[in-house]
């Protein structure tokens, strides 16, 4: 999918010069962007642009240094969907990739396990598709101002949590913490996941020592193939490549229990660092790690991702009772 700048992206959406500038100032007078039907949310500070969508799960779709490429992998032409094309939430609701960046809960094993609504994905213990509730509802923005937006949904029937968001953004930083509260009458066990998504090719590293590769999961059948990968001078890589058949999908994923609380990331004219809190590895829920990168490329290109991952430790949370997970984009552009 070809990365656009924030100009580009806006003018995909048949904004023109006039518009764009009407479309600015009602960000600053308002908090919203929903000018002429634009649903994407904008805040600046002269170093970096970022862009949220408050109705789909008050996720991050855009984040880039100003005048450079969106780092993050989201197709913009969904950004402003008519309401009929959006996801209807529900228990049953299909998974729509809108990408960017997004919380889920960990394990990914309990997904479904901490819920009445739909008996025979408990009884199952499916692990696909996450919390919709999470993912697709409109979260309210119950803050904002040029440079930070704090956005809040509701409770979730499916995890029993409501997610509060709030991202900052100085110099060339963005600081990200979400929140998770129980609203339920009984506890809840879970972690907070951290799922950024980038373009499949993206290069990245996560620092390791010798013992911080915990597994690996790829497959050689006649449908996949692996995803090679490189460990050198400290650091884990995959090293994407379509696949040799082209009937098929390379597919890996690692866990890691990193050296530090950081990944590095670069693309066509930025470079990200990602950095959150080093956890001993007891905090880590056993069916997740620290650190989780997947990796998926086909010939054609509809199965092509990234996602560098992190998560929080694995908390029982008692009524009313909250956790958070916070962590801080760097951004560079490249000279």
């Amino acid at each position: 999918m070809k990365k656009e700048s924030l100009h580009n992206a806006l003018s995909s959406n048949k904004m023109n010069s006039k518009y764009f500038h009407i479309f600015l100032l009602g960000i600053m007078l308002t908090g919203t962007a929903n000018l002429h039907g634009n649903k994407l949310v904008i805040i600046e500070n002269g170093y970096i642009n970022a862009g949220f969508l408050p109705d789909v799960g008050g996720r991050m779709v855009y984040i880039a240094p100003i005048g450079a490429q969106n780092v993050l992998f989201s197709d913009s032409s969904l950004w402003n969907e008519p309401e009929s094309e959006r996801v209807q939430l529900s228990p049953d609701a299909p998974f729509k990739a809108y990408n960017g960046h997004i919380t889920w809960l960990g394990p990914q094993s309990d997904w479904w396990k901490q819920q009445d609504l739909l008996p025979e994905k408990r009884d199952r213990g499916d692990l696909w598709p996450p919390d919709p509730y999470l993912l697709y509802s409109n979260f309210e923005i119950i803050e904002k101002t040029d440079t930070s937006i704090v956005l809040q949904g509701k409770e979730s029937p499916v995890s029993g949590v409501k997610l509060t968001k709030k991202f900052t953004l100085n110099k060339n930083q963005i600081e990200i913490e979400v929140t998770a509260t129980n609203c339920r009458n009984s506890n809840v066990s879970w972690d907070l996941w951290s799922n950024a998504r980038f373009d499949a090719f993206t290069e990245f590293k996560v620092p390791i020592n010798e013992n911080s590769i915990m597994k690996i999961e790829a497959e050689e059948s006649k449908f996949r193939e692996k995803v090679e990968f490189v460990t050198e001078n400290g650091f884990f890589s995959f090293l994407p490549k379509l696949p040799e058949n082209p009937t098929k999908q390379r597919r890996s994923k690692v866990y890691i229990h990193p050296n530090e609380g950081k990944i590095y990331a670069e693309t066509g004219d930025a470079k990200l660092t990602i950095q959150f809190n080093m956890l001993p590895l007891d905090k880590i829920h056993p069916n997740q790690a620290l650190v989780e990168v997947y990796n998926s490329i086909s010939a054609t290109g509809s199965e092509n991702l990234l996602e560098l991952e992190h998560h929080s430790a694995y908390k029982t949370l008692q009524p009313g009772e909250s956790m958070t997970l916070k962590e801080v984009w760097t951004l560079e552009a490249k000279p």
